[in-house]
């Protein structure tokens, strides 16, 4: 499991990749919370932040601890996030369900161009080009 986390000044937004992450036991939810935690903590402030979800696995199991963690990451670092990518859809049904659940914003997108685009709308509906 590992995430890297990437400025594109262009767009003045942060990229956030998966790759391989398995969320499928409580060890592999703490590394990954671990792993994002500090990834953002190092950044100093909330961002804008777009999350490739290509390489993301979430099961159905430990969807409902994801989804507080999610929370409360988002609402500690993020202006904004837009999610992009294929991946399964029970993953994508999880992330929808938990969002619901826990009342954050899910924003999957197809494809990285739709994200920013969904992104500069709600920079755009904060008042913050």
């Amino acid at each position: 499991m590992k995430m890297t986390l990437q400025y594109e000044a262009l767009q003045d937004i942060y990229v956030l990749k998966c790759i391989d992450v398995r969320i499928d036991n409580v060890a592999s939810l703490q590394e990954w919370a671990t792993q994002l935690r500090e990834l953002l903590e190092g950044v100093g402030k909330k961002i804008y932040l777009i999350i490739d979800i290509e390489h993301f696995h979430l099961s159905a199991q430990m969807a409902p601890a994801y989804g507080p963690i999610a929370r409360e990451v988002l609402s500690r670092f993020a202006l904004g996030c837009v999610r992009f990518g294929s991946t399964e859809n029970t993953t994508r049904a999880a992330i929808r369900l938990q969002a619901s659940l826990n009342q954050f914003p899910s924003n999957i997108m197809p494809d990285k161009e739709t994200a920013l685009a969904v992104i500069q709308q709600i920079r755009e509906l904060s008042g913050k080009r």
